[in-house]
């Protein structure tokens, strides 16, 4: 039986919460980020192998299914792995950032709805440095070709992604720190570049838009130009970065404002931000990556290219991975 056995650490303070608003490390929860990452590097091999997105969306379903599972009437199938979490010493929660009042002009602005209101409660969240191991168990004859594709799963989401609420804005951010035996601490910001580039190699992004939140045609992967010794003081300088941008745009313009993510205003349909945030240590201070990860927006056509200039400013006026 084949296992994969990835050690993680929490790099943002991280709202993924079971009952009663206590932090939790969730197994449905990871397994169902596998699956983000998983999609989104796999859109431009499946496209490849197909004659249109809608085949390829088939094939991508089924795929997944195969993989990691399916409850879909009539495709009902058992995953081909079995996920356990190991956690590490818990520490104390989190229970006071952002603070709406302290925070509301960096970390606060982009975590609307973790602080608390008149009505709600502070989101506790697992605190920076927490440790967890993610044990995936294949069933026997697995194809080694879908072991690989999990263990690249494991990979970007320990390189680019997090866990927990507002995770696109680089909450819950989550750096691997071994995988498979091989240590993934970085000495430089170059080795860390290069471990990106050496993975995204591999999956060949489609040329064309996805239809979902994919490494597809105009994906980049951006890095800040400034860093910090300290995690949560990098979460406000991006916040703070971020938040000028956006102010920058006129209030009224309501599909430049929605390329951003929406609801928004009278919009009320739900549509994830393209732009994805993400903290990560390297030697002794943190960095700020921006991953843009373009897609066709929504349904109505006027979303589909208005508005996007405007993410583009933002995300290229950082450094591109080379």
């Amino acid at each position: 039986m084949r296992t994969l056995e990835a050690k993680f650490q929490v790099v943002t303070p991280m709202f993924l919460c079971g009952t009663e608003n206590r932090p939790e490390l969730r197994a449905p929860s990871i397994k169902g980020a596998l699956r983000f990452w998983w999609r989104a590097l796999n859109w431009g091999l499946i496209r490849q192998k197909s004659s249109s997105d809608k085949e390829a969306l088939c094939l991508l379903h089924q795929m997944e299914g195969e993989i990691f599972g399916s409850a879909a009437v009539g495709q009902q199938r058992q995953s081909s792995f079995l996920l356990k979490i190991i956690p590490g010493l818990m520490k104390p929660p989190v229970m006071d950032w952002p603070d709406k009042d302290r925070d509301i002009n960096g970390s606060g602005y982009m975590g609307l709805g973790l602080w608390g209101t008149g009505t709600t409660h502070q989101r506790n969240a697992l605190q920076e440095k927490t440790e967890f191991m993610v044990v995936c168990r294949f069933k026997p004859n697995t194809d080694p070709c879908v072991i690989k594709s999990v263990k690249d799963a494991l990979t970007i989401l320990g390189l680019l992604g997090g866990l927990g609420s507002r995770v696109r804005r680089a909450f819950g951010s989550v750096a691997l720190l071994r995988l498979d035996g091989q240590y993934f601490g970085f000495k430089d910001l170059s080795s860390y570049k290069a471990e990106l580039k050496e993975l995204l190699r591999v999956y060949a992004p489609s040329t064309t838009r996805p239809p979902y939140t994919a490494f597809g045609a105009g994906y980049s992967v951006r890095f800040f130009s400034f860093t910090s010794n300290n995690a949560r003081q990098m979460h406000k300088k991006i916040a703070v970065d971020y938040k000028k941008f956006r102010s920058s745009i006129v209030k009224n313009d309501i599909f430049q404002r929605c390329a951003f993510g929406m609801p928004l205003d009278s919009y009320e349909e739900r549509r994830s931000s393209p732009l994805l945030f993400h903290i990560h240590p390297v030697a002794n201070c943190f960095v700020g990556v921006g991953l843009y990860l373009p897609s066709t927006f929504h349904n109505d056509k006027k979303f589909s290219t208005v508005g996007f200039e405007k993410v583009e400013k933002y995300i290229h006026k950082m450094d591109a991975l080379r």
